[in-house]
């Protein structure tokens, strides 16, 4: 294991949101009559949401969108379960005295509601402010990097999507894709996993 620094996207890693999303998503299209089905609108999972309503022509009512959206996926968050073994593997990161920081779209505060509701602990998390802040802006990676004093290649970026690879590949390191999430497994991809038991495989836990 050559990584000292494991950094963590939250949906399509650590959390199935997918039937939890698709609700809220819903309950959003019926209150403001919006034409993009959830197809549409999963595609452009792991942007700032800001962005994702901007790739599909959504310019009205942006900000009331947003917030109503995020009160929906709370009220939804039964419908958040935990990928298996995450936990087992959270442990084993700690065991080895491996730093974990968690680099996400999702907002700081439904981040640490949904981690608390699921007992999962991460403390360190990663959210933009502001869309150029995003992923596939790797700022926030570079910022965690410096935080914890390591070096680029002694840390790892863990995501499901095109924009996490994105992202980590500006930043100048690893990444590793859950063929498990969000995403669409790519040929460029070269470390890949789809459970637990094949990640701690992978990394040589």
């Amino acid at each position: 294991m050559k990584y000292k620094l494991v950094i963590l996207d939250v949906d399509g890693v650590l959390i199935n949101s997918e039937l939890n999303m698709k609700k809220s998503w819903n309950s959003t299209i019926d209150k403001y009559k919006i034409k993009n089905n959830f197809l549409e609108f999963k595609i452009n999972v792991g942007l700032p949401f800001q962005k994702i309503l901007d790739n599909l022509k959504i310019f009205k009512h942006k900000r009331n969108i947003e917030i109503f959206y995020k009160k929906q996926t709370i009220k939804n968050i039964n419908y958040i379960k935990e990928y298996k073994g995450i936990k087992k593997i959270i442990q084993i990161f700690l065991k080895k005295k491996i730093k974990l920081s968690i680099v996400t779209s999702k907002d700081k505060l439904r981040t640490k509601k949904i981690l608390k509701k699921l007992n999962i602990n991460i403390k360190q998390i990663f959210s933009p402010r502001n869309i150029k802040q995003g992923k596939p802006n790797p700022y926030l990676i570079n910022k965690c990097i410096k935080l914890n004093k390591v070096k680029n290649d002694e840390t790892c970026y863990i995501g499901d999507t095109y924009f996490d690879y994105l992202a980590a590949k500006r930043a100048q390191i690893d990444f590793i894709f859950h063929a498990g999430g969000f995403g669409k497994k790519k040929k460029l991809y070269k470390l890949v996993y789809s459970n637990v038991n094949n990640l701690i495989k992978l990394l040589n836990l």
